[in-house]
């Protein structure tokens, strides 16, 4: 019986105009096995399935429309929308990260309001209206509201952004409030992570001191605050109350009204779950490491760089001062990750090159500036490259998105956690269902295409070890002669 997926590759078929025989020839695929795909009764192995894109003249909307079929196909429709939701949460922390930030020091413009215009029937000025109360708490120095606003535009978060760096902002207190779709029987999850990434994102503007709330009762909104007005931000002396798509609002400023609702947003506070965003010291960073990683379950890093606290020896331990006191505790735990094999980490190629060539760890899990050395580069690269396949991968940079400054580190069945390496700072996030999609999309991985194959990655870094011991060679070289 025909699926989407054979349909479809049956008719981009018929409509290359190649024939039949003559996919067949340039692929490879067994006749018998080629025509069970096109009717349905075989689904082609993730071999035979590029091959055959490879022959095919498709644009890039059929490629994307055929692949997210077979993905369907082979693992499931849930399955395949809880992965494309993890990348869609990677791409956004990605995006973010190459997005062109506003300039420090150049204020962004926020149009004005009279304090006693009450409705706003225009999105363009509902956005305005919520970033002059987002600049006024900024302004402050302490910040300390309360809000609960839809998914917006990523010009929205960056404008945030600009207003939380260019304030001296001493103590913030922020709640965050997150609804969840009901996680029912036979329902895909998929929209949890969706939702999930809307209060990530938040926290990826780098505003600390934010506490993040989520809850998963679809009625609580309804029952507390009323149908028509779902979203909100609050403080002490108002509240904006929000249409679903930002194009309305209704600013209260009446003071019984006010107490009245924040009230009612108390309750829910407390009836929600509570994720918050901590500065970690090494003190912090190593404790959670030893609580997690004696667990003996599955865990996983995800960045741009390894994780260095699981690579560095004895005597690049001893050369930074601040990880001499936690040496023994490291090591014994790099003894056991590396035994029980129970760590995998995915790299990329810029992310090694960029250590490559400046030998620079200035941000997680190292608390000051740190340099290594040509050598203790190379030994580095070697470890990483000796255990290719077995604790490390290189990830496909064109196929999946690769972060920079942030790393997701996943503890199967207990916490995923999300570290700005940049500011030491730390989210860590415990509800199950979410812990749970990416266990599974991180767990994927090694068995897919998004990660290099082995050859090449070690290829790669073969090349890397080669550029640095040749620079190394020099670098003797040019020392004898000084001192010959």
């Amino acid at each position: 019986m025909n699926s989407p997926f054979s349909s479809l590759l049956a008719s981009l078929v018929e409509e290359s105009g190649l024939g039949k025989n003559s996919i067949i020839r340039n692929t490879g695929i067994n006749r018998s096995s080629f025509y069970k795909f096109l009717n349905g009764s075989r689904i082609p192995t993730n071999v035979q399935y590029n091959d055959i894109k490879r022959v095919l003249p498709l644009s890039k909307s059929e490629i994307k429309k055929l692949d997210e079929l077979y993905a369907f196909e082979t693992m499931g429709v849930d399955t395949a929308l809880n992965r494309k939701a993890v990348i869609m949460c990677l791409e956004t922390v990605a995006d973010y990260e190459d997005s062109v930030r506003p300039t420090v020091g150049i204020r962004p413009t926020v149009s004005e309001f009279q304090n006693n215009k009450l409705v706003f029937d225009q999105k363009h000025d509902v956005i305005n209206l919520l970033e002059n109360f987002f600049e006024r708490h900024f302004a402050s120095g302490e910040p300390k509201f309360d809000v609960f606003i839809p998914r917006m535009e990523e010009t929205f978060y960056a404008r945030i952004n600009s207003m939380a760096l260019q304030s001296e902002i001493r103590n913030a207190d922020i709640r965050m409030l997150l609804q969840f779709p009901k996680k029912k029987s036979g329902v895909s999850a998929y929209n949890i992570v969706a939702k999930y990434t809307n209060m990530l994102i938040f926290n990826v503007c780098g505003i600390g001191g934010t506490h993040l709330y989520y809850y998963y009762d679809d009625n609580m909104i309804e029952d507390n605050f009323g149908v028509l007005y779902p979203y909100y931000v609050a403080d002490d002396s108002e509240v904006i109350l929000l249409g679903k798509q930002c194009s309305g609002a209704v600013r209260i400023q009446n003071p019984v009204l006010v107490k009245q609702f924040k009230k009612q947003i108390d309750r829910v506070f407390a009836e929600a779950h509570e994720t918050k965003v901590q500065t970690e010291d090494m003190d912090i960073i190593v404790d959670t490491m030893e609580d997690f990683g004696y667990l003996g379950v599955n865990c996983w890093n995800y960045g741009g760089m390894a994780n260095l606290l699981m690579l560095i020896d004895e005597n690049m331990m001893n050369s930074i001062r601040e990880l001499q006191p936690y040496a023994s505790r490291i090591f014994k735990l790099q003894n056991f990750m590396e035994q029980k094999q129970l760590m995998t980490e995915y790299l990329s190629m810029d992310g090694l090159r960029r250590f490559a060539q400046e030998g620079t760890a200035f941000d997680f899990p190292f608390p000051t500036e740190c340099h290594f050395s040509l050598e203790q580069r190379i030994d580095i690269l070697k470890k990483i490259d000796k255990s290719l396949g077995a604790g490390y991968y290189i990830l496909d940079e064109t196929k999946v998105p690769i972060i920079k400054k942030w790393f997701f580190t996943i503890v199967e069945g207990h916490v995923l956690t999300i570290s700005n390496s940049e500011k030491l700072q730390a989210m860590a996030v415990r509800e199950q269902n979410i812990i749970n999609i990416f266990s599974d999309f991180m767990g994927s991985l090694p068995l897919s295409d998004q990660v290099l194959p082995i050859q090449s990655a070690h290829r790669n870094i073969q090349r890397l070890i080669h550029e640095m011991e040749k620079q190394l060679e020099e670098q003797n070289q040019s020392d004898r002669r000084r001192t010959g």
